[in-house]
């Protein structure tokens, strides 16, 4: 972008121009060679390994968590996605345990339907 607002000023100055045009390459260069440095740090460590859980219920949730609780036996209301709607807003997320519940509450309620077609996913 530099070097375009450079040639719209009409100036003839190569020194300069050329000053820009190895600027924009080295950076180039330099962003090019950080992103296969992360892409081989990425590859050394390996996925995130984490306890595999059976089913939501063995999931602890943190004190700290401050979003929406849906508790075993309860079940989505429209005042808990009102919660769980400003929860999103403030950039924060479901925590895990709520997520999983809820796949799992869906899955039990669309099974009772004969035109729901089953995908393993891993």
């Amino acid at each position: 972008m530099l070097i375009e607002a450079f040639e719209l000023t009409g100036k003839k100055d190569e020194f300069i121009y050329n000053k820009l045009i190895n600027c924009k390459n080295e950076s180039e260069e330099y962003i090019k060679n950080k992103r296969l440095e992360m892409l081989h740090d990425d590859r050394e460590r390996g996925p995130k390994k984490e306890k595999p859980y059976k089913n939501w219920r063995e999931i602890e949730v943190e004190k700290e968590y401050s979003g929406p609780r849906l508790e075993e036996k309860e079940e989505v209301t429209a005042e808990w996605v009102v919660k769980l709607m400003e929860h999103f807003k403030e950039q924060k997320a479901l925590h895990k345990r709520y997520t999983l519940q809820i796949i799992e509450k869906c899955k039990d309620y669309l099974t009772t339907y004969e035109s729901l077609v089953s995908y393993k996913i891993d």
